[in-house]
């Protein structure tokens, strides 16, 4: 799983998925759409050919018709709309959300993690002072790879070195 992945690997990560058999599911669809091969993908074994050069819907790379290296540029630019999205900011950040009654809410996230909701300047600093490593949250990921996707601006606090004055 994703979450399992150090953090360096994530920019090799393609997809989200909620089980294995979903992955497969999505990478049988684009190896269909793409004339990629099964096989090769690893969704496929046995001796000889994949099923899908039988019919006509593979390129050769099981057979060697179709070079390993031309394959795998094609396969990986099929799963380029996949590809996990690199953090955005330069570092940890807070996204402040303003509440209705005035109240002001600062989510401490990094690398595609919460680390912590602060409502005040001391909680900020304990949130910054734990400075917990925690891994990648596909969760996290979901609900803000959304958000920045909107073109509402985003209003956030750059806290690479902060330990006060967070701006609320």
């Amino acid at each position: 799983p994703v979450e399992d992945q150090p953090r360096s690997s994530l920019a090799n990560c393609f997809g989200l998925f909620r089980s294995p058999r979903d992955a497969s599911k999505a990478l049988a669809e684009i190896a269909r759409e793409r004339q990629l091969c099964l096989k090769t993908l690893g969704l496929e074994d046995g001796p000889g050919s994949c099923f899908a050069r039988q019919i006509d819907r593979c390129r050769g790379a099981c057979v060697g018709e179709e070079s390993a290296a031309m394959h795998g540029a094609r396969a990986q630019l099929a799963l380029s709309a996949l590809k996990l999205k690199p953090w955005p900011f330069p570092g940890p950040v807070a996204l402040r959300e303003r509440g209705a009654a005035g109240t002001v809410e600062l989510h401490v996230l990094n690398q595609w993690s919460h680390l912590g909701t602060a409502r005040s300047e001391q909680e900020l600093g304990e949130i910054l002072e734990a400075r917990s490593e925690r891994g990648f949250d596909a969760d996290v990921y979901r609900i803000l790879a959304r958000r920045f996707a909107d073109s509402r601006p985003l209003d956030w606090i750059d806290l690479r070195g902060a330990t006060r004055d967070p701006g609320a």
